[in-house]
């Protein structure tokens, strides 16, 4: 993780402890990021695995590139509930 990704699930754990009326505390936070953290990687996985579904189905050989194009299109497609639950059932 670089500075930038760190500083991203900082003040969204920051706004979700906000919202929750959490104490800010270091321990809270950690939490938080961890939460965050676990969230944003199961949909980055489901994004894979469903852009890796979908061109296993074409006849073509699948390349890095192509699986990123893929990848790209899925959120206009589904939203992250939608995409978790479709991952799942692969």
């Amino acid at each position: 993780m670089n500075k930038v990704e760190c500083k991203k699930y900082i003040r969204s754990a920051f706004r979700k402890m906000k919202n929750q009326n959490k104490s800010m505390t270091p321990q809270n936070l950690a939490i938080e990021m961890e939460r965050t953290i676990k969230e944003e990687t199961s949909i980055y996985i489901a994004y894979g695995k469903i852009a890796m579904h979908l061109l296993n189905k074409s006849a073509t050989e699948i390349t890095a590139k192509q699986l990123a194009t893929e990848i790209d299109v899925i959120p206009t497609v589904y939203n992250n509930r939608e995409i978790i639950l479709n991952a799942e059932k692969l």
